[in-house]
């Protein structure tokens, strides 16, 4: 009776550098699994570049909103350093999902108030207050603190994986 069954979309690509695109794959689907519910998950298109990058200096990552078709598109790219340790990677995976993660849920936005470029942040509870990109700290805005508490969520997924190949391995031998 039901259309077809919705599921999260992942593609990586990667221009040169290490081939680590299942890792990232499966630590983009699991992350997002723990980050949201199954509801919003599975509506998602998510695009991973792992490449060199011309990101600010110090970042390692970036998660933007792309309108493929319309307004209502939850199709997002991210954009991270190909050169990235493992851990390092999988962190920035998670806190650029948490990104991703308040796009889709229209918690954080971009636009301008006046002629005042900025971010539309609206918390859990609470209305919406602007923040712009002139005068807001970036490390302190509620955005980034709540992007950075995600990141154990990677390292432990990385974690977990690492621990259950070893066991695969272990019992292969």
């Amino acid at each position: 009776m039901g259309g077809a069954r919705r599921e999260l979309k992942v593609e990586v690509l990667r221009r040169g550098g290490e081939d680590r695109d299942a890792l990232v794959e499966h630590v983009v689907r699991e992350v997002c699994r723990g980050l949201m519910s199954s509801r919003l998950c599975n509506t998602l298109r998510i695009t991973v570049e792992c490449r060199a990058t011309t990101l600010a200096s110090g970042k390692h990552g970036k998660a933007t909103w792309t309108p493929v078709v319309d307004a209502r598109s939850k199709h997002y790219r991210i954009v991270l350093r190909r050169d990235l340790d493992e851990g390092t990677l999988v962190r920035t995976i998670a806190h650029e999902l948490r990104h991703v993660e308040q796009y889709a849920r229209g918690r954080l936005r971009h636009g301008t108030k006046g002629r005042v470029g900025g971010r539309f942040w609206r918390p859990d509870t609470g209305p919406a207050t602007f923040h712009p990109y002139a005068s807001t700290d970036y490390r302190t805005s509620p955005w980034e603190v709540e992007a950075r508490e995600a990141e154990p969520l990677g390292a432990t997924i990385a974690r977990l994986r690492r621990s259950r190949a070893a066991r695969e391995e272990r019992c292969a031998a």
